[in-house]
């Protein structure tokens, strides 16, 4: 991990504390994608309408479940039917902290309300979750790569 990556995470994650979660999405599969703060407009390649995108996004990855009162309330790998209803149920709820685990570099994000999501690794493979930061020019990109916090522009491929 860098100096460089270590100081953007931390900074990357105090600005997103406290900021109304406003919008959330599901990609390809169980793919999450979180939107915080003012939302703007996507228009995609195809000249379709996108998804709004945040002022700063979370993606946990594909794997990932949200607690709330020790119980799991849906999951990525559980019951479709609960996922929207408990998605609507954070819009615009703060987020009050932000964890990273340190032998398992796992994500968790937890709400006002108490709801907690976690991100998680089903396999041998590294964690795939991004903090990003729409606000910055370049934009701003922390994951975990190669076993060490990597911050980027978002441009560079994937290992």
């Amino acid at each position: 991990m860098t100096e460089f990556a270590q100081i953007a995470c931390e900074q990357l994650i105090k600005n997103l504390i406290q900021m109304p979660l406003n919008h959330v999405w599901r990609g390809h599969g169980s793919a999450l994608f979180l939107e915080f703060g003012l939302l703007e407009p996507v228009l995609l390649r195809n000249g379709k309408q996108g998804h709004p995108r945040g002022e700063m996004s979370v993606h946990p990855g594909t794997d990932w479940r949200f607690e709330q009162a020790g119980r799991v309330v849906c999951a990525a790998y559980g019951n479709e039917d609960h996922w929207h209803k408990t998605w609507a149920s954070l819009i615009g709820q703060r987020l009050v902290a932000i964890d990273i685990g340190n032998s398992i570099p796992d994500l968790t994000l937890s709400f006002e309300n108490g709801t907690r999501l976690r991100s998680f690794v089903l396999t041998e493979e590294p964690p795939a979750w991004t903090l990003t930061d729409h606000r910055q020019k370049p934009e701003l990109w922390i994951s975990w790569r190669q076993g060490a916090l990597f911050a980027d522009d978002g441009k560079t491929p994937p290992d």
